[in-house]
This record gives C-alpha cells, sequence and structure tokens, in this order.
C-alpha cells in the first residue's frame, strides 16, 4: 500500500456473514460486497479497485458485532 488498485485484505477469523465496505475521501460507499460465513480461518478477499480514481480510500469490515477499519492509496503514476 500504495499500489495500482488491486489489494487482498484478510478477513479475520469471523464465525459470521461479513460485509466489506469501501469508502472515498467524503465518505461516499464505492463498493460493498456481502460475504457469507467465511469457511476459512484467516482467509483473503481479492479487491480490485483500479478502475477508481486514485487517492485515500477507507475499508470497514463488518460482522454481527465487530468492526475492522482500514485505509488504501490508490496511486496510478509514479
Amino acid at each position: 500500500n500504495p499500489n495500482r488498485g488491486k489489494f487482498y485484505i484478510k478477513i479475520p477469523n469471523i464465525n459470521s456473514d461479513i460485509d466489506i465496505v469501501v469508502l472515498d475521501m467524503t465518505g461516499s460507499v464505492v463498493l460493498k460486497r456481502h460475504l457469507q460465513k467465511p469457511k476459512l480461518v484467516n482467509s483473503t478477499y481479492y479487491l480490485d479497485l483500479s478502475t477508481y480514481p486514485q487517492g485515500l480510500y477507507f475499508v470497514i469490515l463488518k460482522s454481527d458485532n465487530t468492526r475492522y477499519y482500514g485505509k488504501i492509496i490508490i496511486q496510478k503514476s509514479q
């Protein structure tokens, strides 16, 4: 991180369905995915944001009673 928009998110050991929500800098939801109860402990999820504009994005993993927060940076030119 940063990269051109292709990320792997490590899914923690959660025993319920998970929502992955990506917000832009204005707080608008730009992507939302629903994952049914992960079958693997500590699995990963591939997230392709390469078509989104460069910038800072916030990632939220939500389950029934747990929330995880992170930041990702898309940087298209070097």
